[in-house]
């Protein structure tokens, strides 16, 4: 049989009250959790460290147990990302299949079927609800970082939560404010196991995660994404350990597709008021950015927004639609691009 699957595949029964009931008590239990996850995590020490090449972004990658299960491990990615609740909250929440596809582009899955079986609460819906979006999916994968011929399709029927939290640091007890979208796998019997019929593998994960936590700069988030698996089945442990790693380093992806969405509205605002003239880059033997000294025949660039002088290493070309032309072609420095700030050599 093929994906996607037609239409009421699953047969699921109407909640009861009580039902529903639980699993909105879940809903806010498994955000807690997964908060604590990442945060416990990510004290360990640090096994990998990832760059994204535009927006110069690192992710230290760190090994741990589930909070619960020490049986269970997996892998807690941290960083920071500037971003809005509104932009973070458009990206996650899945309403329309266009939004599905840009979500496992950006997270390196290939999103094959997803199945909403309940919607237990809405925002858009239900200005009063006490999450943002809460509901039970059913979604089949398959791994863009990993070579197909590697690894099955695999399945999950899994809670789904998206909100705001505040967090207390399991260490320092220090209160923190942020966003999370968190997912628990659950077992239903309306949503069986697909391996005979589709050739696909169940899998689980527990108490996982985007976290996003306020910093002392408005608009700059720390950033965990926790990646916990129940049963990673015989594979050896090196080599889940090495998928996970490459699965949570996708994290990166998510600055680089935000600022890339800012950038036409950025632009068309910078072409509507004349900008400061581009300066003579003959006396300028720093870049502006990060201070690599220019070497004979290195190329030096203008950022069309700051217009500082920059190396190659500091600024990314790109053509960005703008209402009324065809794509425009800018160079923009990473500082503009994403709000990061290159690491400056000690002097």
């Amino acid at each position: 049989m093929t994906l996607p699957l037609r239409p009421n595949y699953f047969k699921c029964p109407p909640l009861s009250g009580d039902e529903k009931d639980y699993l909105l008590t879940q809903a806010h239990r498994i955000c807690q959790e997964t908060a604590l996850n990442a945060l416990t995590i990510v004290k360990n020490p640090t096994t990998k460290v990832v760059v994204n090449q535009c927006t110069k972004r690192r992710a230290q990658l760190h090994y741990g147990t589930d909070i619960i299960d020490s049986n269970m491990y997996g892998i807690t990615g941290k960083t920071q990302i500037k971003t809005s609740y509104e932009e973070l909250i458009e990206f996650f929440h899945l309403t329309s299949q266009k939004k599905v596809r840009t979500f496992g582009n950006v997270v390196g899955q290939a999103i094959l079927d997803r199945v909403t079986l309940y919607n237990l609460t809405d925002q858009t819906d239900d200005p009063s609800s006490a999450f943002i979006y809460a509901g039970v999916q059913w979604s089949v994968i398959e791994c863009n970082v990993i070579h197909p011929s590697l690894t099955l399709k695999r399945d999950t029927c899994f809670l789904e939560v998206l909100n705001y939290i505040t967090v207390s640091d399991p260490d320092t007890g220090e209160v923190r404010r942020g966003f999370i979208r968190a997912v628990h796998s659950l077992a239903l019997d309306c949503c069986p196991s697909l391996r005979s019929t589709h050739n696909i593998v169940r899998s689980a994960l527990v108490r996982s995660g985007h976290l996003f936590l306020e910093t002392e700069q408005p608009g700059l988030f720390d950033y965990y994404y926790a990646y916990v698996v129940a049963d990673p089945g015989k594979t050896p442990k090196f080599f889940n350990i090495k998928v996970f790693q490459r699965i949570v380093g996708q994290m990166l992806n998510l600055e680089h597709h935000i600022a890339l969405k800012r950038l036409p509205k950025l632009l068309q605002t910078a072409l509507n008021f004349p900008n400061r003239p581009y300066r003579s880059t003959k006396c300028i033997h720093y870049c502006e950015a990060c201070d690599a000294k220019f070497k004979m025949l290195h190329s030096k660039h203008h950022c069309f927004f700051c217009r500082q002088i920059v190396c190659t290493s500091c600024i990314q070309t790109y053509k960005v639609p703008v209402a009324g032309r065809e794509r425009t072609k800018v160079e923009v420095c990473t500082e503009c691009f994403c709000g990061n700030k290159p690491k400056r050599g000690i002097l």
